[in-house]
């Protein structure tokens, strides 16, 4: 049987595990984040991505999305049985420098087991090419990076004690779950 995780919706300022509210309407040029994840008989998946609500407000926040998905391409190529798991967030931060956009260090992504969304290791979105565990065969993996327009200040709101916001003017997320197999990784999301 499919058991279904929730889907998240972060709504412009709002970084990640917001979700929809009665009183709350999308308006022209609202960025939107869409987390989800999902299990099938115990194996878990989760990937996230974020778009616009109609026109975006200014073209800085279009490049600001690609640069985050190019992120997360980045972390995972340079995903390789028997390497250090800091390559992912070596490559996700150079590509933050690169563009010149703020890197969420604060969250990251984790491992994926069995009937558990959240494991060990947690993938950092900021690292030494040589830190961290030595990729193995066999381990699954989320990939996450979240960049910003600017500041990296996070905090959860008051109201529902979950969702994370950032005082940047605009922030973007994307996310898949990666298997590693014996000579490459592969994208399950």
């Amino acid at each position: 049987l499919h058991d279904a995780l929730p889907i998240c919706m972060s709504v412009n300022q709002e970084l990640v595990h917001g979700f929809a509210k009665k009183d709350k309407y999308l308006t022209d040029g609202d960025k939107i984040s869409f987390d989800a994840g999902c299990t099938f008989d115990g194996a878990i998946a989760d990937s996230a991505l974020t778009t616009f609500f109609g026109q975006p407000k200014k073209p800085e926040y279009v490049k600001l999305l690609l640069a985050c998905e190019e992120a997360l391409a980045r972390g995972i190529k340079s995903i390789r049985p028997g390497k250090h798991l800091g390559r992912v967030g070596y490559e996700i931060n150079k590509c933050a420098e690169e563009y010149g956009f703020g890197n969420i260090i604060q969250l990251g992504g984790h491992g994926l087991e069995y009937n558990k969304p959240h494991a060990s290791p947690f993938v950092l979105n900021k690292a030494e090419r040589n830190e961290g565990i030595i990729l193995q065969p066999n381990m699954t993996l989320a990939i996450e990076p979240m960049l910003t327009s600017g500041s990296t200040k996070t905090w959860a709101d008051k109201e529902d004690g979950w969702t994370i916001c950032c005082d940047a003017e605009m922030v973007s997320h994307y996310e898949h779950s990666i298997y590693i197999h014996s000579d490459y990784c592969e994208v399950l999301t």
